[in-house]
């Protein structure tokens, strides 16, 4: 049990405790991540690995509807909450993870809105494609594929960015 001098993700991230995480309710973790996540906002350097780590831990010991809580997190849509939260999305939606359709819509819609040269942009289309690994409805998936092909369109004045992501996609729609 962890007390308020050890939260929770305090236990388990840092002291790598993951009884505590697998015995916690998710919405104490969601409170917890999301301030983690708010005090890494200021921070000049981020390391998207370590989010993304946090994101499969979090998904291997059964939070990974924690994609949820981020969703509401992301509006209004602010550069470095995108970058955060797609770095943290790449984790979740990983193997152990589901896709929330309100997570994966508010990525697309912050990504949308924040356009092509915002901070994260490759994490962000790396982070929806790995949405196409799972199950997703089939109205929202239509609109995600839309949505990423349209991207490597406007892409096109960067080849090879463009070609990288048009890789990336391909990959991911013969697994669909």
């Amino acid at each position: 049990m962890t007390t308020m001098d050890q939260p929770i993700l305090s236990e388990a991230l840092d002291r790598r405790n993951w009884e505590a995480l697998r015995g916690a309710a998710s919405p104490d973790v969601a409170r917890e991540l999301l301030a983690r996540l708010g005090a890494l906002e200021a921070e000049q350097y981020l390391d998207p690995d370590t989010l993304t780590g946090w994101g499969m831990i979090l998904a291997k010991h059964g939070h990974a509807g924690l994609d949820a809580a981020i969703a509401p997190w992301l509006a209004p849509p602010v550069a470095r909450r995108v970058y955060l939260a797609a770095a943290l999305l790449m984790g979740l939606w990983g193997p152990n993870g589901q896709p929330t359709p309100a997570a994966v819509q508010a990525l697309l819609e912050a990504r949308r809105a924040l356009g092509a040269d915002a901070e994260g942009e490759g994490l962000g289309f790396m982070a929806l494609c790995r949405a196409l690994d799972h199950t997703l409805p089939p109205a929202l998936r239509d609109l995600l594929v839309g949505s990423l092909d349209e991207e490597i369109a406007r892409d096109a004045a960067r080849p090879e960015l463009a070609e990288a992501k048009r890789d990336e996609l391909a990959s991911r729609r013969k697994g669909a």
